[in-house]
């Protein structure tokens, strides 16, 4: 069942009090707040030497299908609460059907970032 769409302000009110949502998807025509999203993510999740392990970032058009989101997603987080998978170009990846399993059962150590530009 779709979830109802959040505010931005909601987003950066969950970051700041560090309840985190195992999935986020933004969307729009308007570049501007998902890439406001991607940064407080990239810049407030993770602290620098929690990065090297848990953070990943890929690009929709490097992307195979949605597997690959799915194998990142999984992985348990190495010295940190939390892993954090970011996917900028979301709308360049063909194949979603992957990924809609793993939303039906999303993995609460992991907060995963989809990025999609209409």
């Amino acid at each position: 069942m779709a979830k109802a769409p959040v505010s931005y302000e909601s987003i950066l009110a969950d970051v700041k009090a560090r309840q985190f949502k195992p999935v986020y998807f933004v969307y729009g025509d308007e570049p501007y707040y998902i890439d406001r999203i991607s940064e407080l993510f990239e810049k407030d999740i993770l602290t620098d030497d929690e990065k090297e392990f848990n953070y990943c970032l890929m690009y929709g058009k490097d992307i195979p299908d949605a597997s690959t989101i799915v194998d990142e997603a999984r992985q348990f987080p190495m010295f940190s609460d939390y892993r954090l998978v970011v996917v900028k170009e979301a709308q360049n990846i063909d194949n979603w059907d992957t990924l809609s399993l793993y939303l039906d059962h999303p993995s609460e150590k992991t907060v995963l970032l989809i990025c999609y530009r209409s």
